[in-house]
């Protein structure tokens, strides 16, 4: 998995995505940063 920098600020509050440099492989994932994980935890609650 690779690192895929956010460029953009709304990028950087959503969290850090890693892609796969495998040949074809799409996948990524994300891990969500702090402030996005407390808007959910926030939105659940509601």
């Amino acid at each position: 998995m690779e690192l895929r920098p956010g460029y953009t600020a709304e990028q950087q509050w959503c969290g850090t995505w890693y892609a796969c440099a495998a040949h074809r492989c799409q996948t990524a994932t994300l891990i969500p940063s702090a402030a996005l994980t407390a808007q959910l935890t926030a939105q659940a609650g509601a």
